[in-house]
């Protein structure tokens, strides 16, 4: 399903410039994890539990972002509106390195998540546009696996920064990368949604995409599920640099650490992307569910009987990362299935819905640090069960089966 308005780069680079756009939310969210105890103690934040907020509000402004973005794109078109996004995350990522108090870094780390977020819902949106069914499942898989070169290489990143220079360092290099992601989409980006197919930015059009979006089984209930499984990874990038730091005495141990678990979900992503044409979304997303609760029960039941350390905790986490990430790429697929004339509409209220409730469940499971693991992976099992009640319902009870009445070959 290939729009003829999309000429410009071929597959392969696609694939690799919209994980690109991607990426920039994991460097600006991933690089800051070495770098939360220098930028605390640098503008003055003494509660351990404090120095997220670095993260959470950059992830509050991208929530905010998607909001509106969908309807903006679904009116005004896909390139222009992901140009000004990505020189918007340039110029405030130039902010963050000027900023002179906590309070001003984190009013400009919520408005580099709103920059961030316009890519993140227009580069899916022309996705949407170009690709349909089980094709689009293969192509964000990709893509995935690619975004996930992000969080195993941001730590790290992060922390040569620190040892050749100060934290703000970081921030310029979210700017410069930005910056070469912006010429990229200038010179090779062209306009996939046209005249024809755009909506009407007024508030009955807006209402009637919301009803299809949140009337529609699929879109709702895998929307949901979605919410669910990202509460999980919210309360892990909440919780790990404590982890690292605080439970296991090796904060410097922390890139690494991070870039194992990363490389999970990488090879995840790839794994989905090679099988997903054969076997299908939902045989895959169901089966990965069960698999994420029982490597999250599993871990949960280490650590409860005393006997976590650094290496299962990096062992299970990878494992249970694979699960989400099989998770994560099929059922963001089927969410999006049936939402064809308003897919930058339903990619926002998707996305927003999805980072309120896991982005809130997630920043409870995170203040509730107590210096172990428990905590975190009770709301792993926890989250992971209430999707799979939420993924029952949506199919009608019924998991690995085939749904004949989609669009695509599923």
């Amino acid at each position: 399903m290939t729009n003829p308005l999309a000429t410009g780069p071929g597959r392969i680079e696609f694939i690799f410039l919209i994980s690109c756009v991607m990426m920039l939310v994991a460097f600006a969210i991933d690089s800051m994890l070495p770098a939360l105890p220098q930028i605390g103690n640098a503008l003055g934040v003494s509660d351990i539990n404090d120095r997220p907020f670095v993260i959470t509000a950059f992830i509050v402004g991208f929530s905010v972002s998607l909001f509106f973005t969908g309807a903006i794109t679904d009116w005004m078109g896909r390139r222009a509106l992901l140009l000004y996004g990505l020189m918007g995350f340039v110029i405030s990522s130039l902010a963050c390195t000027l900023a002179t108090s906590f309070e001003l870094l984190l009013v400009a780390r919520f408005v580099q998540g709103l920059a961030a977020g316009v890519g993140q819902i227009v580069i899916r949106a022309v996705v949407r546009d170009k690709f349909a069914g089980r094709d689009m499942a293969q192509v964000m898989s990709l893509a995935s696996m690619v975004f996930m070169f992000g969080p195993i290489l941001a730590p790290t990143l992060g922390q040569l920064l620190l040892e050749i220079g100060p934290w703000r360092w970081i921030f310029a290099g979210l700017g410069f990368l930005g910056f070469l992601v912006w010429i990229w989409t200038l010179l090779r980006i062209e306009e996939t949604l046209t005249l024809e197919e755009r909506n009407s930015l007024d508030w009955t059009s807006l209402v009637a995409g919301a009803k299809i979006v949140f009337k529609d089984r699929m879109s709702l209930g895998y929307s949901l599920a979605i919410a669910l499984l990202s509460t999980g990874m919210f309360s892990f990038l909440l919780s790990v640099q404590q982890i690292f730091e605080q439970t296991f005495k090796q904060a410097d141990f922390l890139p690494i650490g991070f870039a194992i678990m990363a490389v999970g979900m990488a090879a995840a992503s790839l794994l989905n992307a090679s099988i997903v044409q054969r076997y299908g979304m939902r045989r895959i997303g169901h089966a990965a569910l069960i698999f994420f609760i029982a490597a999250a029960g599993m871990h949960l039941a280490l650590a409860m009987g005393g006997h976590e350390s650094m290496s299962t905790f990096i062992a299970l986490q990878s494992v249970t990362a694979m699960g989400h990430a099989l998770c994560m790429g099929n059922f963001n697929a089927m969410a999006m299935e049936n939402m064809g004339k308003v897919a930058g509409l339903a990619n926002s209220l998707q996305g927003t819905l999805s980072n309120i409730i896991g982005l809130t469940l997630g920043t409870i499971i995170g203040q509730s640090f107590d210096g172990t693991v428990i905590p975190l992976y009770t709301g792993f099992f926890c989250v992971g069960l209430a999707a799979l009640v939420v993924v029952l319902i949506t199919e009608g009870g019924q998991l690995f089966v085939a749904r004949h009445d989609l669009k695509s070959a599923e």
